[in-house]
C-alpha cells in the first residue's frame, strides 16, 4: 500500500514538472499587442517602441531560452517576413517581439504554432511555451463595394437635394 502510493506521488509530481506555462501574444495590428500568460494578462506590462516592436515585462524572473536568436514564427501572406520573440537573460523579466522583419533567426514555423519548452518560469521552475497570433493584417479589409457605392449614392443625392432647396430660396 504505502509503495503503491509512493508510486502515485512521484508519478503526480512527474506529471506537474510536464504542465507547461503558455504564453500567447496576438498582434492586433502593428500598434496593437496582447499577452497572456496562462490565459491571464495580469501584472504583464506592455511597452510599444514604435511600429511593430514591443517590450514585454512579464512581471516574474524566468530563466535562460533554449535558444539565443529568439524563436521565429513566418509572417502571414510574406514568407520573407517573421515575427520573432527574444528572451533578456536569465533572471530578467522581460522580452523583445520584433514582427515583420527579415532575418535569419533560425526555423521559422506557422503563424499559431505553439513552441514547446523556450524558457522556465523561475518561481516554480515549470517550462514556458510560446505562440505567437499574428491577426494584424488579417483585420484590415477592404470595404464592401456595394456598401461603398450605396454610401456614394446617399451623399451624391443628399448633396443634389441641397443644391435644388438653396436654389429654391435664392
Amino acid at each position: 500500500m504505502i509503495k503503491t502510493i509512493g508510486l502515485l506521488v512521484i508519478s503526480l509530481l512527474a506529471l506537474s514538472r510536464l504542465h507547461a506555462h503558455q504564453l500567447v501574444l496576438t498582434e492586433n495590428s502593428s500598434a496593437n499587442l496582447t499577452v497572456t500568460y496562462d490565459g491571464s494578462s495580469s501584472g504583464i506590462r506592455i511597452t510599444d517602441l514604435g511600429p511593430d516592436s514591443w517590450i514585454i515585462d512579464l512581471g516574474f524572473p524566468f530563466g535562460g531560452a533554449t535558444r539565443g536568436a529568439g524563436y521565429p514564427w513566418l509572417e502571414p501572406g510574406n514568407s520573407g517576413l517573421e515575427n520573432v520573440v527574444q528572451f533578456f537573460p536569465a533572471g530578467t523579466t522581460t522580452l523583445f517581439v520584433f514582427s515583420e522583419i527579415s532575418g535569419n533567426f533560425g526555423s521559422p514555423v506557422h503563424d499559431h504554432t505553439l513552441i514547446r519548452n523556450v524558457n522556465t518560469d523561475l518561481r516554480d521552475n515549470k517550462p514556458i511555451s510560446i505562440r505567437f497570433d499574428d491577426d494584424g493584417d488579417g483585420s484590415a479589409k477592404v470595404p464592401d463595394t456595394g456598401a461603398t457605392l450605396t454610401l456614394l449614392l446617399l451623399s451624391l443625392t443628399a448633396l443634389l437635394g441641397m443644391e435644388q432647396y438653396s436654389s429654391s430660396r435664392g
